[in-house]
């Protein structure tokens, strides 16, 4: 409730909700690509999304089981140990951005 009231509040005065709850709008989000196991690319998904708002899971190409994670600001480092602990199990290899 007090993050609701407070954007509620900023958004009164004028201002972003970002502004309003101190999220700076510089801060962008990083973008890294993946090749993984493509049986295993809806499992790392519900993963990601369990550890709400650290990334987004898009997949680039199912057959290729190639995906993006755009990684939250300042989520980095939650995310490549989430993913380092993963690939005890399954296949997950950072590959450079498909043309």
């Amino acid at each position: 409730m007090v993050i609701l009231r407070t954007v509620a509040q900023g958004l009164r005065k004028n201002i972003s909700a970002f502004q309003a709850y101190g999220i700076r709008s510089g801060l962008k989000s990083l973008q890294k690509y993946y090749r993984i196991d493509r049986s295993q690319i809806a499992f790392l998904k519900f993963i990601i999304e369990a550890y709400d708002g650290i990334a987004v899971l898009t997949t680039v190409d199912p057959g290729l089981g190639i995906v993006v994670l755009k990684i939250a600001p300042k989520c980095e480092t939650i995310v490549a140990a989430v993913l380092e602990d993963l690939k005890k199990d399954i296949l997950i290899e950072q590959i450079l951005e498909p043309s």
